[in-house]
């Protein structure tokens, strides 16, 4: 085989489309399925937490799920294509400045979440 033609080979093997096969496809589903199986498990006891220790009634509960559900909807979109368009990205990524910034506000939401001030339903719920 001469040069010529292991160039055609080689732009050959780079343009065919890579197929995922059955076994990687199954291999992400179980993960992701434990993934969202710790996730609801989570979400589960902040319901609980929410109506037994904070003392919301039940429909107020649900409705800070909903809203958040809705939010996060809207705002994956918008971050997921703001990380997509981005123009300046430095040695450490596209995504990992967004981690490591997040990681303090987040840590201050979760303190924020777990905490039971004394206030009216009203104000618990804001």
């Amino acid at each position: 085989m001469d040069s010529t033609e292991t160039k055609a080979a080689t732009a050959q093997n780079e343009t065919a489309p890579r197929m995922v096969t059955l076994r990687n496809k199954i291999g992400y589903a179980v993960g992701d399925m434990g993934n969202n199986f710790l996730f609801d498990m989570g979400q589960l006891y902040l319901l609980n937490y929410f109506t037994d220790q904070v003392g919301l009634p039940s429909a107020a509960a649900g409705t800070v799920f909903l809203v958040a559900k809705i939010w996060d909807a809207f705002a994956d979109m918008a971050v997921g294509t703001w990380i997509d368009n981005r123009t300046n990205i430095t040695k450490r990524g596209k995504f990992r400045p967004f981690l490591l910034w997040a990681a303090i506000p987040l840590a201050l939401l979760l303190i924020a979440n777990f905490s039971t001030p004394n206030f009216s339903v009203t104000g618990k719920l804001i």
